[in-house]
């Protein structure tokens, strides 16, 4: 059985949830070692229970079984009752019943560890790797930087703290370019308040061939190739890996199609220059669109994913 065939659908990789080692019950049902022990478990108690029961009888009989002549007594009465036929016959079936529970919540429990064990290894036939994910601010022309670096035209209201506080939920590392990572490393540290404490803890890696140190708390500088470390970051445990900002070295994943989603800040405002998001010979992808939310303040964040990874 395949993981696919639980979900109804083809991933290409198959999981198997019965155990290479099977068995076959005393009903010819395959079985796996789990099963195996739950049958012969059942088996040695019902023995057990027949052995006593048989004892039980013998007892109140007598040595030389059972007399016909001699009236019976109150237990062997109880015994042929209609109202003990019943009661046992209850007791059965709620055992049957507690049976099928047992096996249907351990079959429950391996679908739902092989679910797990699916989503975490296979997707389309390949290992799953972690996300990355662009977010950035930018105007309605496509610039997420003014002349000179500047970002006061950024619209931030509680509507979007409450987006970034959701987004904060996903992210475990942050990537940067050089140049954004020394505006971030400038002032983070000191600010205050939940982004800060967000910004200031999470793991951090900034790529760069000039700079020789990164001091900002859990940053590691990454002086080599950029996408070779990204692919295995991206093979790493861990959450959902994010980009701010840094069009240069966001160019050069998107190029080699690290890229898994985009998620952009469309600000209320055109700035007719600065720097761009997305460089000139950026290779055409097509998009769609996974996701739209306005804020009362005129920004408009949308999410989108290359087509070929949309679901």
């Amino acid at each position: 059985m395949k993981v696919s065939d639980l979900q109804g659908g083809q991933t290409g990789c198959d999981v198997f949830l019965i155990s290479a080692r099977r068995r076959r019950n005393h009903h010819g049902r395959p079985v796996d070692g789990h099963y195996l022990a739950f049958d012969q478990s059942l088996s040695n108690l019902r023995h057990r229970n027949t052995m006593a029961t048989a004892d039980f009888e013998q007892s109140i009989r007598g040595p030389g079984g059972d007399d016909l002549d001699r009236p019976p007594n109150p237990v062997q009465r109880h015994l042929k009752s209609p109202s003990f036929k019943r009661s046992k016959a209850i007791t059965a079936k709620s055992s049957h019943k507690l049976n099928l529970m047992q096996k249907t919540n351990h079959l429950q429990f391996n679908i739902s560890f092989a679910t797990l064990f699916h989503d975490r290894i296979c997707r389309n036939g390949s290992e799953t790797m972690r996300k990355v994910i662009m977010w950035d601010m930018v105007s309605v022309d496509g610039f997420f930087e003014a002349p000179g670096h500047n970002i006061d035209w950024f619209v931030f209201e509680d509507e979007l703290a409450a987006y970034i506080g959701e987004s904060q939920l996903e992210a475990d590392t942050l990537l940067f370019g050089r140049v954004t990572y020394e505006m971030m490393a400038g002032y983070w540290p000191s600010a205050e308040g939940d982004i800060a404490a967000f910004m200031n803890g999470v793991e951090k890696f900034v790529f760069s061939r000039t700079l020789t140190s990164a001091d900002w708390h859990r940053t590691t500088l990454v002086n080599g190739d950029a996408t070779k470390e990204v692919e295995r970051l991206k093979h790493l445990d861990g959450g959902t890996i994010f980009v701010f900002g840094s069009a240069d070295f966001a160019a050069g994943l998107i190029e080699k199609g690290l890229v898994d989603e985009y998620r952009l800040g469309i600000n209320p405002v055109l700035l007719g220059n600065g720097v761009p998001l997305f460089k000139p010979g950026t290779k055409q992808t097509k998009l769609r669109l996974t996701h739209t939310r306005p804020l009362k303040s005129g920004v408009v964040i949308l999410h989108y994913q290359p087509e070929t990874d949309a679901s």
